[in-house]
C-alpha cells in the first residue's frame, strides 16, 4: 500500500494543510470584522448578577405634567448588569457590532453619533441618553475632530455571555 516514507509525507501534508487553513481562517476573520479605532479606554466599573426575574414598573408625571411610564422585565436565566466608562478620541469609533441585551448609553461629554446598518446618523449630545437594542448591528462614532466622547453605559445581558458580538460591515454603509 503506502511505504513508511509516503505515510510520513502524507502526515506532513495534512499538518501543513491544516496550518494553512487555520491561518486563512484567522486572516479572513480579521478582514471581515470591523474593529474599533481611537478607543481611549473602555473600563468595566462593575458586573453584578441579577436574579432570573427582574420586574419593575413605574408610572408618574414629568416636571411639565406629561405622562411617564417605565417598564423593565426579564425572565428565565439570571442577568448580568454591567456598568462601563468609555471614551473615544476625536474621529474614533467602536466598529460594527451587536449586544446580546439592551445597553443604556449616557453621553457625559461630546456627541455620540449612532449608526445602524442603514447608515442613518443619530446624534446624541452630552447630557442625553439612548438605548442600543439587543441584536441590532450598529457602530457608535465620535465624529468630532476636536472633542473627546465620554460615555457611561449600563448593559443588561444574559449571565456569563460576552457583552459585545463582532459584526461584519453592512453592505449598505461604507463607514468603517
Amino acid at each position: 500500500m503506502f511505504s513508511k516514507i509516503q505515510k510520513e509525507k502524507i502526515k506532513v501534508m495534512k499538518v501543513t494543510t491544516m496550518l494553512v487553513i487555520s491561518v486563512l481562517a484567522l486572516f479572513s476573520a480579521a478582514v471581515w470584522a470591523t474593529p474599533g479605532s481611537g478607543v481611549l479606554f473602555n473600563i468595566q466599573l462593575n458586573r453584578a448578577l441579577a436574579p432570573g426575574q427582574l420586574h419593575s414598573e413605574a408610572k408618574g408625571e414629568s416636571a411639565d405634567g406629561s405622562f411617564w411610564h417605565f417598564q423593565l422585565k426579564s425572565e428565565g436565566a439570571p442577568s448580568d448588569i454591567l456598568v462601563t466608562d468609555q471614551a473615544l478620541a476625536p474621529g474614533g469609533y467602536g466598529g460594527w457590532h451587536t449586544h446580546p441585551g439592551p445597553v443604556i448609553v449616557t453621553v457625559r461629554e461630546g456627541t455620540a453619533s449612532f449608526y445602524e446598518s442603514d447608515c442613518v446618523r443619530h446624534d446624541y449630545p452630552a447630557g442625553t441618553a439612548f438605548i442600543e437594542d439587543a441584536g441590532v448591528v450598529h457602530n457608535l462614532r465620535n465624529e468630532s475632530t476636536t472633542e473627546i466622547l465620554r460615555l457611561a453605559n449600563v448593559f443588561i445581558i444574559p449571565a456569563g455571555v460576552p457583552r459585545r458580538i463582532e459584526a461584519d460591515q453592512p453592505p449598505t454603509c461604507s463607514l468603517p
